[in-house]
């Protein structure tokens, strides 16, 4: 797959317009995970983007997203979330850390953490070699590890259901076995056993064909109540998912926080446009995030830095990058940089200076100018942006990491 990549890579290599984009699947969950860097370090050239993926990473990113164990923008107060994963092949595993990743980023968790009951033959080595992986997996989540087997008298009595205070307060239950026939009837028993209690199960299938087109088509007679059918090809593998990868995400990341640092300034939509939301943004102005994002890598390589996936989520932000990484992250440099790269895309896309307002009809700014004649208002902007880069890594899950 990556060979292929490759080779369309040679034969975009000097076509004008828009970037070429290179989907590939990459099976191995961790290779994938290693590769991600260079995601951004092939889109170098300008005429291609590569974008690996991972059914099981993806699938995990989009089973959160349409069932969300607790609402990433406010942590709850009285107590934290509680969540059930049934079974730790690669798609629970990543559902765990991405899991234990946004409720880490929740704005006002106070430290608190997710309380996760876990249920794998061999559940206890599995989460140990995350905790390892993950150096901040144990701080983001309280584990209760249940090694029980298949088809075992201990699931049938269901005891991992309640607190330890005999309290049934899950907040949502993932059934992640790769065999569908096998994940169906744990969650059917699941059902079941937590009939009264309004919880929705989750069922990992591989397509939305088969058994789980028959749950949907005989819902109403049958009465599956709260269980969701989720197939995982079929949800990672459209247009719409891969559309929404890498690179869109780190695109769309710093349009969001271009968007709150104007607002913050008092910059109404009225006065820019380009603060509208993604959706209704000009495809040029999308583009134009997606060019930003594209030259990430660059940036880094000038200070002597890489990217790779994300571990230490202490890094997603600047404040708190390794010191290592500190001590070459010249903002000032960065920023130059930044503006350059803007200035270059403005003029080739037809933008020419004049004083004043920025005219959009007529493609003119009064920011079209070398670094050194930008005003300090012009500059912080450039600045800023670069300040955000760790959070905007993170959003895509990376890191910065300082080369030897």
């Amino acid at each position: 797959n990556a060979e292929l990549a490759l080779q369309a890579r040679e034969l975009v290599r000097r076509r004008k317009g828009r970037a070429l984009t290179a989907y590939v699947h990459i099976v191995d969950l961790e290779l994938c995970n290693l590769l991600g860097g260079s995601e951004l370090a092939a889109a170098g050239a300008g005429a291609f983007r590569l974008e690996f993926f991972n059914v099981f990473e993806r699938g995990a990113r989009l089973m959160l997203r349409e069932h969300p164990p607790f609402d990433t923008k406010t942590a709850p107060r009285e107590r934290e979330p509680r969540l059930l994963v049934i079974g730790l092949g690669k798609l629970g595993r990543s559902l765990v850390v991405q899991a234990a990743r946004e409720w880490w980023m929740t704005p006002g968790r106070d430290g608190g953490r997710l309380r996760v009951c876990v249920i794998d033959n061999a559940a206890g080595r599995k989460i140990e070699m995350l905790r390892l992986q993950y150096p901040r997996l144990e701080a983001a989540c309280a584990f209760d590890i249940r090694q029980i087997e298949k088809n075992s008298p201990e699931f049938e009595r269901g005891d991992f259901l309640f607190d330890p205070e005999g309290r049934f307060d899950l907040n949502v239950i993932y059934v992640c076995f790769d065999d569908d026939v096998h994940a169906l009837v744990d969650a059917l028993t699941l059902r079941r056993l937590s009939k009264g209690h309004k919880v929705p199960i989750v069922v990992r299938m591989s397509r939305d064909a088969g058994l789980a087109s028959l749950m949907k088509e005989e819902r109403a007679g049958l009465d599956f109540g709260h269980l969701h059918v989720f197939g995982l090809l079929d949800k990672t593998c459209s247009l719409e998912a891969l559309l929404g990868g890498t690179h869109e995400v780190l695109a769309r990341a710093i349009h969001e926080d271009y968007v709150r640092r104007q607002k913050e300034s008092g910059v109404s939509p009225e006065a820019n446009p380009a603060l509208a939301g993604w959706d209704d943004l000009p495809e040029s102005l999308r583009e134009s995030n997606r060019h930003q994002a594209d030259h990430i890598e660059a940036k880094l390589r000038a200070v002597g830095c890489g990217i790779q996936a994300l571990t230490d989520w202490e890094a997603a932000a600047y404040e708190r990058l390794p010191q290592d990484v500190k001590e070459v992250f010249d903002i000032e440099l960065l920023a130059r940089m930044e503006h350059d790269r803007w200035l270059e895309e403005r003029r080739l896309g037809g933008w020419s200076y004049a004083p004043g307002p920025k005219n959009v009809k007529k493609k003119t700014s009064p920011h079209l100018v070398p670094w050194e004649e930008l005003s300090e208002e012009a500059r912080d902007l450039d600045r800023n942006a670069v300040k955000a880069l760790p959070g905007v890594l993170a959003k895509a899950g990376f890191q910065i990491y300082r080369k030897l």
